[in-house]
């Protein structure tokens, strides 16, 4: 990665002397920009082929995040120019899953990363590579550009309607696990793992049919099948009608590449193989290719609406972290106070949910300067001291947030700021907010915990999967809970393990609490409601935000009270539930909620 350093007299980018590091740019319509990293060939080593990465739609991009970012790391190494992009309405383009002509924008989106990745890299041979529905719309692509040379289909999907069976079937699971309502048919839309499909696009996609294309897509194709399910024929068969040369393979990886980000495995052997197929196929190039930085001009630098602008942003603090900077269009009270998105787990810098995105453009129309940032290791910053999965609670991650801030000051005029975080976001900003007195306010949502000690084991996110103790007691009484128990469909070994610690941790804190109370001592304050009291007394505001089942209730209230009644004062804890809600907000009512609860606080309290 590069460090971004603005040039203020013409308002470019300039890169580093690292000159074939990737650059992160917009490209496409000017009403509608779409974001993307471009990845140059490594000097020496050029490949005659450039490829284009189209992901996946949805949840399904969320998860593929790491590998697809990795796939373009491996390929420049091994010198093709490479474009990893989101399409319009996803990621960190322009737009929303709810607006109109989504298949038609998603194949649009295709083409214009083509054109953009030909022109970038001096190279007119182009392959595309996609994983699910990102391989559907690559070939559904190619067959309208007319002129890519070779495909990469990872698991695609024949048809629309068997991705729409697949995501409902997703949702419907995600609403059984979590006991939510389920939809109501008079929504416009459906809903798959936090992301919406309109009734517009469920049409489109249920038109969506492999077996109508007429034409040859590619001369070359590479299907790589799944590894967990059996063959899915109807594609390759389709491509070999057509003439394309079809090469199958099932290589492993699939099913641990597509788990939650934290989870997550990057697929090595199938990534080489895939690499391998390529250098089998593809000449080693004469051409060099443009060079970074003097193919990108000013426009290609930011994305400009009404009412924001947003730019990739590089803190260069011995960590090169990465974030997407939205800044007000009207300048006003609010715009000298910095907001950080801190990063949820291993999820990338637009939230669960593409929540962030939403968020930093609603809060930019209020006046908030807002950082979308991927701490150290997660997403598209580099490591940092601290890896592995236990990085987003170590010192040296917060340490790294705080100097980022320190960057903003210097970079945007910064002269306070406001953090929130959602768990592990939550944690961090919590953890900053009580040492840094330039945090006038913080929005914890949904935390699990608020101390950590380097070495600690990840339990904390076993948590997640237990619902509140009141409610597995609640169940007991639910004969479907038993039947389930009794056919061993239920972790009930993890489950008592979770709650026995639940209450004892709670009946020591209620405990001491009682102790102080009988005996007139001062009341017992944990080193949590300490802080907290702290931060109330220098005038910085906290916002709780809890879904109304998540366990971050439980752990909040053994420290302050369930009305944070312990902390005294006007400037006390403001909590507040939001009902039918998971821990990462995934229905879209409840997310909204959430949304506006964090914008009208930050507005009415900076």
């Amino acid at each position: 990665m590069i460090c971004l350093a603005r040039n203020h007299a013409t308002g470019s980018l300039s890169a580093n002397p690292a000159l074939f590091a990737p650059m992160p740019f917009y490209f496409g319509p000017a009403a509608r920009r779409l974001f993307g990293w471009y990845y140059p060939a490594r000097f020496g080593a050029e490949r005659a082929s450039a490829i284009v990465l189209c992901p996946p739609i949805g949840y399904e991009a969320v998860c593929t995040s790491a590998t697809y970012r990795y796939l373009a790391e491996r390929l420049s190494d091994a010198g093709y120019p490479v474009l990893r992009f989101d399409y319009d309405g996803t990621g960190d383009s322009f737009g929303s899953d709810e607006d109109g002509d989504r298949l038609q924008s998603w194949q649009d989106s295709i083409g214009y990363a083509i054109d953009t990745l030909r022109q970038k890299s001096a190279r007119h041979d182009v392959v595309l590579f996609g994983v699910r529905l990102g391989a559907t719309l690559a070939a559904f692509a190619a067959a309208e550009h007319g002129d890519v040379s070779r495909l990469i289909l990872w698991a695609g999907f024949p048809t629309g309607r068997s991705y729409l069976r697949e995501q409902r079937a997703l949702h419907a699971a995600r609403v059984r696990a979590n006991a939510a309502p389920p939809l109501v048919g008079s929504l416009p839309y459906e809903e798959a793992a936090g992301f919406v499909v309109t009734r517009e696009t469920a049409g489109e996609l249920l038109q969506l049919d492999t077996s109508s294309l007429d034409n040859p897509p590619a001369a070359q194709a590479l299907l790589i099948d799944r590894d967990d399910l059996p063959n899915e024929k109807r594609l390759g068969e389709r491509l070999t009608a057509l003439g394309t040369t079809v090469t199958r393979v099932k290589w492993p990886g699939y099913a641990s590449m597509m788990r939650d980000t934290q989870e997550t495995e990057i697929p090595i052997f199938t990534i080489d193989s895939i690499i391998g197929w390529l250098n089998d196929n593809v000449a080693r190039s004469s051409e060099s290719g443009a060079r970074p930085g003097s193919e990108f001009p000013p426009e290609s630098c930011r994305l400009e609406t009404e009412t924001y602008t947003e730019e990739p942003l590089i803190c260069d603090t011995g960590v090169k972290s990465f974030g997407i900077l939205t800044s007000p269009q009207q300048k006003n009270s609010h715009s000298a106070t910095a907001v950080l998105l801190l990063s949820v787990g291993a999820n990338p810098h637009i939230g669960p949910n593409r929540m962030y995105v939403a968020l930093a453009r609603q809060l930019a129309s209020q006046g908030f300067s807002v950082l979308r940032l991927d701490v150290p290791g997660v997403g598209d910053s580099a490591e940092g001291a601290a890896t592995g999965r236990q990085a987003i609670y170590s010192a040296s991650t917060i340490a790294d947030v705080v100097m980022v801030m320190s960057e903003l000051e210097k970079r945007i005029g910064a002269d306070s700021f406001a953090l929130v975080g959602l768990c592990s976001g939550a944690y961090m900003a919590f953890r900053i907010a009580g040492d840094d007195s330039r945090v006038k306010a913080q929005v914890l949502i949904n935390p699990q915990t608020f101390e950590w000690h380097e070495g600690d084991s990840l339990e904390i996110r076993l948590s997640q999967s237990y619902k509140q103790t009141r409610l597995y007691l609640t169940s007991l009484n639910d004969r479907r809970t038993l039947k389930r128990i009794l056919r061993g469909q239920v972790n009930t070994r993890g489950i008592a393990g979770a709650l026995m610690k639940r209450m004892s941790s709670k009946l020591t804190l209620v405990l001491r609490h009682a102790v102080s109370l009988t005996t007139k001592l001062r009341p017992f304050e944990t080193s949590v409601s300490r802080t907290l009291r702290a931060i109330a007394d220098r005038g910085t505001s906290t916002l709780f935000i809890f879904a109304d089942e998540d366990f971050g209730i439980e752990v909040t209230a053994s420290h302050i009270g369930p009305k944070a009644q312990r902390i005294r004062g006007t400037n006390k804890p403001r909590m507040e539930t939001i009902p039918g809600a998971d821990h990462t907000f995934t229905p879209k009512a409840s997310r909204e909620i959430m949304l506006s609860l964090v914008t009208e606080h930050l507005s009415r309290t900076l």
